[in-house]
């Protein structure tokens, strides 16, 4: 039983199933984080890695329909793609109110030993993420490049975060902090219309074929 478990961790589905864990740990630790800092910056980090996830989920379920109905390919994946996008966009908008309202209070303010810790776990369970994904790379496998690419992005959020937590160590920035979180809020809204671009040219492609 063992045995079969180290097999299935060592294949390529359990190396996927492995980083996804990690982000469900990650996200865990920096939504902590960030209620026990204020940080507005980890707060946005957390609900970025929690919409990454949803979001993968939803295209699993879409290349499954499809794989079961065949002859609606192109309207899944398209409504598939605008759900994500969708998704994106909620997320990225409540980041960014969220993060304003702090700045409009005058009274925002970042606990950096606490912000530290959680950013500097965070930033752990990151590279294993990179080194799991870095065992199952292949030059055929799509997958496997774009994970490493959303988890390399991750890694240097969480090093821009660790930064902040240092300089609010030792003395009080917290507008970069309010930066930061602009930024991701921005950064998943940019996400959300490239994924609607590839929904509507999927959309395209259909009524072009039928035309």
């Amino acid at each position: 039983m063992m045995k079969r478990l180290q097999i299935h961790l060592a294949s390529e589905p359990g190396i996927y199933a492995q980083v996804f864990l990690f982000n469900l740990v990650i996200f865990a630790l920096q939504y902590t984080g960030a209620h026990l800092s204020g940080s507005v910056s980890e707060h946005a980090d957390a609900l970025h890695i929690l919409t990454d996830q949803i979001v993968f989920f939803i295209m699993i379920s879409v290349g499954v329909l499809v794989h079961n109905f065949k002859k609606r390919e192109f309207p899944i994946r398209a409504a598939g793609g605008v759900l994500g996008a969708g998704l994106f966009f909620l997320v990225g908008l409540e980041v960014i109110m969220h993060t304003l309202e702090e700045f409009k209070s005058g009274e925002h303010s970042v606990l950096g030993p606490y912000m530290l810790l959680f950013t500097s776990l965070a930033l752990a369970l990151n590279w294993l993420q990179h080194r799991l994904l870095v065992t199952a790379e292949s030059s055929s496998n799509l997958t496997s490049f774009d994970l490493q690419g959303h988890v390399q992005i991750d890694m240097f959020k969480n090093l821009a975060l660790i930064a902040i937590a240092l300089i609010n160590t030792v003395t009080e920035v917290p507008y970069i902090d309010i930066g930061l979180g602009l930024m991701i809020g921005f950064w998943l809204l940019w996400r959300g219309a490239v994924v609607l671009v590839r929904s509507y040219s999927l959309f395209k492609k259909k009524t072009s074929k039928t035309a």
